[in-house]
C-alpha cells in the first residue's frame, strides 16, 4: 500500500500535463474528422465556457452556393430569372456589365473533365455562368474593351465600376453593387425595347424591396455613357468616384439565393437551450437579414410581433449610438481600443441579434463591446483578411469557409 501511495504521489504531478495532452490529442482527431482544425489547444477548454457567438452569414450560416432567382429587368419584376423575357438591349447591357465588373474565373477541372473549377467569388461565378447561358463568354469581353478607368469593389462602400472606351471621345461606365447603393445614384432606368425613362425612386423601391424580403442578396447594375476627357488626368479615387458613380441609368436588380446550411436552425436552437446567445453579422440590408435570421431561428416571429427593440440594427446605427471606437495607449505603451459610450452599447447589445449592413469596422466594434463585458466569453467567426483584427480581439477565433485566407487562420 505504501509503495502504491508513493507511486501515485510521484506520478500524478508529472503525469497531469501528459494526460491532458493525450486527451486533447484524442479530441483533436475527432474534430479533424468533422473538418475542424485547432491551432490553439487551450481554446478547446475556453470553448466550453462560451456564452456568445458572433457568426457571419456567408459560410457560417449559408452554403455559399449562389443561385439567381428573382430579377427586376426592363422595368418589370420577374419571380424567376429563367422566365424573364427581356429585350436584346437590356441583355447586352446586363451581360457586358457582368463580364466587365467581375474578376472571377471558371476553368475546366483537369482532374474531372466533366466539371468546372471556380476561382474567386462564388457570387461572381454565378453571374458569369448566367452570362454564358445568354451567349456571352466573359474572357472575350474582358479583353475586348479598352479600360479607361476602374474602381475596385470596396466592402464598406459596396460598389465598383469600370469605364470602357467606346470611341475616341466616349466611354461607357458599368457599375455593380448593392441595390440600395446603386439605386441612389441612378436618375433613369432602361425599359422594354431599350427605351430610357426617368426613374421614380419612391415607387421603384416598393417593387424591388420584394427581393430582399425573401432573404435574397439584391445586386444592382447600372451604366452611363460619358466623355473620356471628363476623367482624364484624375488620380484621386474619391474624385473619380464622384464622376463615375452619378447620374446613372439602371439596368436592373438581381436576386441571388444562398441556401441555409441544413442543420443550422437545429444547432441554433440547441445554443439557445444552452443559454448561448447567437448574433448574426451580414453586409445585407435589414430586410434580407431579417428573413435569413428567421429561417435560422436566430430570431422568431414572436420577436417581430412584439416589436422587440434593437433586435436588428444596421452597422451605421450602432456606430452612431455608441460614438464609435476610441484609441489610446495603456501604461505598457500598447495601443488599446474601447467603445466611446460603453453604457449605450450595453443597452443596445442586450437585445441585438442581427447586425446588418456591417463593415469590418462595425464587426470590430461589436466584438470589442461584447468582450468588455466581463461575464461574456465571445466566439467570433471570420474568413477574410479584413476579419484579422476581429478574430484577434475575440476570446475564441473561428476561421470558417473552405477558402478562408491564411491571414484569418
Amino acid at each position: 500500500f505504501i509503495t502504491c501511495l508513493v507511486v501515485i504521489i510521484v506520478a500524478i504531478p508529472e503525469g497531469i500535463p501528459l494526460a491532458m495532452a493525450i486527451a486533447w490529442g484524442h479530441s483533436l482527431k475527432h474534430m479533424i474528422a468533422q473538418n475542424l482544425r485547432v491551432k490553439n489547444l487551450a481554446s478547446c477548454e475556453r470553448l466550453a465556457e462560451c456564452n456568445t457567438i458572433c457568426i457571419d452569414k456567408t459560410a457560417g450560416l449559408t452554403l455559399n452556393k449562389m443561385e439567381l432567382m428573382e430579377c427586376y429587368l426592363d422595368g418589370v419584376l420577374f419571380s424567376s430569372i429563367a422566365e424573364a423575357n427581356i429585350s436584346s438591349e437590356s441583355t447586352i447591357l446586363l451581360c457586358e456589365g457582368i463580364c466587365t465588373n467581375t474578376t472571377a474565373h471558371i476553368i475546366k477541372d483537369n482532374k474531372h473533365p466533366s466539371q468546372v473549377k471556380k476561382i474567386g467569388s462564388e457570387l461572381e461565378c454565378t453571374l458569369l455562368e448566367y452570362a454564358k447561358r445568354l451567349g456571352y463568354e466573359y474572357e472575350n469581353w474582358r479583353h475586348r474593351g479598352d479600360i479607361v478607368a476602374q474602381i475596385p469593389f470596396h466592402k464598406e462602400k459596396r460598389i465598383m465600376g469600370t469605364a470602357i472606351r467606346k470611341s475616341n471621345a466616349i466611354c461607357r461606365v458599368y457599375v455593380k453593387g448593392s441595390y440600395e447603393t446603386v439605386l441612389e445614384r441612378c436618375i433613369k432606368e432602361i425599359t422594354k425595347g431599350g427605351k430610357i425613362k426617368e426613374l421614380t425612386l419612391f415607387e421603384l423601391e416598393d417593387t424591388i424591396h420584394q427581393i430582399p424580403k425573401k432573404g435574397r442578396k439584391a445586386l444592382g447594375l447600372a451604366y452611363k455613357d460619358m466623355e473620356i476627357k471628363s476623367i482624364e488626368g484624375i488620380t484621386e479615387e474619391s474624385e473619380l468616384e464622384n464622376i463615375l458613380f452619378r447620374d446613372l441609368i439602371l439596368i436592373g436588380v438581381l436576386g441571388i439565393k444562398d441556401p441555409i446550411i441544413p442543420d443550422v436552425p437545429a444547432s441554433i436552437s440547441n445554443c439557445k437551450n444552452a443559454k448561448i446567445t447567437v448574433r448574426m453579422i451580414t453586409s445585407e440590408d435589414s430586410e434580407a437579414a431579417k428573413a435569413i435570421a428567421l429561417k435560422c431561428n436566430i430570431i422568431t416571429p414572436v420577436d417581430i410581433e412584439k416589436g422587440t427593440q434593437n433586435i436588428i440594427l444596421d452597422g451605421e446605427q450602432i456606430e452612431k449610438h455608441v460614438g464609435g471606437l476610441s484609441s489610446r495607449f495603456d501604461k505598457y505603451g500598447q495601443l488599446t481600443q474601447k467603445i466611446k459610450y460603453e453604457y449605450k452599447f450595453m443597452e443596445l447589445a442586450s437585445n441585438l441579434r442581427v447586425l446588418a449592413k456591417a463593415s469590418s469596422l462595425h464587426k470590430l466594434l461589436l466584438v470589442i463591446g461584447l468582450t468588455f463585458q466581463k461575464l461574456n466569453v465571445v466566439a467570433m467567426t471570420g474568413h477574410e483578411a479584413l476579419d484579422r483584427e476581429c478574430l484577434k480581439k475575440a476570446h475564441i477565433a473561428l476561421a470558417t469557409c473552405i477558402n478562408f485566407t491564411d491571414i484569418a487562420k
